[in-house]
């Protein structure tokens, strides 16, 4: 028995092992998706689109979505192991346990998911906070459930299982389910990642300074960015920017809004980035 035992361990280690190229693509593609997909919402917001496919940007985005879902994904088992203790509790006739564990369990449920977004969360607000964790449980659930769904779907191609009335029910409600997942994105480009530094993967606008070249000063005169009396350009709030181009976003008078700019960065010597 043991050693059938150390057989399977060995035969799993060495299927993991192998594996470890497929996971890493996989992985970098979920990332990559839900980054372009996040990247591009929060440009739309400014009418603009990312013009580059291949950006660290979407990798980044993308990871720390998957690290703060697997963080409320985490968080979730634990909660589950922690009903079952409570359970226990009420029907031992620990009344005491059962009341701590009512306060308490929720407390610690949460305190993970609202650290980690206070760390990489640039706002002094609660707010956009509170609403980070909305949108952050809402990709979890949106996902659980489509993962719910397709799973059907697998076992009926990979295993050849009879087409059953729950089948068809998947395939009705995945559309439905995608629908939620995105607004559920939405939602996170709204409050969180618009927060968040792009250090962390996150979106936020920050504050440069330009040093342009004789043609650049000329292109940048023209455009009416303020133009400092060392002939340099800025301040200038920076929405992104890429190996390619430069997008800053300068007040319109008349709408109120911001106008994105692109620039080639070729335009410039030298650029100063500060954060806010």
């Amino acid at each position: 028995m043991t050693q059938d035992n150390t057989e399977i361990t060995k035969w799993n280690l060495r299927e993991g092992v192998t594996n470890i190229p497929l996971l890493t693509i996989g992985a970098s593609s979920v990332c990559f998706i839900l980054g372009l997909l996040v990247v591009n919402l929060h440009l739309a917001q400014y009418g603009i689109y990312s013009a580059e496919i291949i950006r660290t940007e979407y990798i980044l985005a993308g990871a720390t979505i998957v690290l703060l879902v697997t963080i409320v994904h985490t968080s979730y088992l634990w909660l589950l192991k922690r009903i079952a203790a409570m359970y226990i509790f009420w029907r031992e006739k620990s009344y005491f346990a059962f009341a701590a564990s009512v306060f308490v369990v929720p407390t610690f449920t949460l305190i993970p998911l609202f650290t980690f977004l206070m760390v990489i969360n640039r706002s002094n607000e609660m707010k956009p906070l509170l609403f980070s964790m909305l949108s952050i449980v809402g990709i979890w659930a949106a996902i659980m459930m489509i993962v719910r769904n397709i799973e059907p779907m697998i076992n009926e191609v990979v295993y050849q299982t009879p087409k059953t009335e729950s089948i068809n029910y998947s395939i009705r409600d995945f559309g439905a389910h995608i629908f939620f997942l995105f607004l559920a994105i939405s939602l996170y480009v709204n409050s969180a990642y618009a927060n968040i530094s792009k250090a962390y993967g996150g979106g936020k606008i920050v504050s440069a300074t330009l040093y342009p070249t004789t043609r650049g000063l000329e292109i940048c005169k023209a455009l009416a960015l303020p133009i400092l009396q060392n002939q340099t350009v800025g301040p200038v709030s920076v929405l992104t920017e890429s190996s390619k181009e430069l997008v800053v976003l300068i007040p319109d008078n008349i709408s109120g809004k911001s106008i994105a700019i692109r620039l080639n960065v070729e335009l410039f010597d030298a650029i100063q980035i500060k954060s806010k």
